[in-house]
């Protein structure tokens, strides 16, 4: 299963970042979700570090 292509339109229009990767990891395993498309705290805590990530890297400048 992948996510849905409108993700992608969304990001590229609006010039973000996506994190496909860990949302293709959330939707293919069942306990990372509550039901066939909602991330359980598990998932939530996934997807949670890998906007952290993506913040960190691509938004703050640590070079304070």
């Amino acid at each position: 299963v992948t996510t849905a292509p409108f993700y992608n339109d969304l990001a590229e229009q609006f010039q973000i970042p996506l994190a496909d990767d860990v949302l293709q990891t959330i939707v293919n395993d069942d306990t990372l979700k509550l039901d066939d498309v909602h991330p359980n705290a598990k998932g939530y805590t996934l997807l949670s570090k890998k906007i952290a990530e993506i913040v960190t890297n691509q938004y703050i400048d640590l070079n304070i």
